[in-house]
């Protein structure tokens, strides 16, 4: 990738940023979405749907947006 950004990045999603540090998930949400990232969570079938900082904890994929 010319930008040197991954395509895709996987996060598990849950509170440890704020039992432990006292930060919400929408830090690195917004981070995230200020280098082109959108947050998506995987359907049982396999499909992406968005997801945000407030989704339940799990897996949450960062996709990098194409410019």
């Amino acid at each position: 990738m010319a930008s040197g950004r991954l395509p895709i990045i996987q996060l598990e999603w849950n509170d440890m940023s704020e039992r432990i540090f006292g930060e919400s998930r929408q830090v690195l949400a917004d981070m995230l979405r200020r280098y082109g990232y959108r947050l998506y969570r995987a359907t049982d079938e396999g499909d992406l749907t968005p997801a945000g900082a407030d989704s339940a904890p799990g897996e949450i994929f960062a996709v990098l947006q194409r410019e």
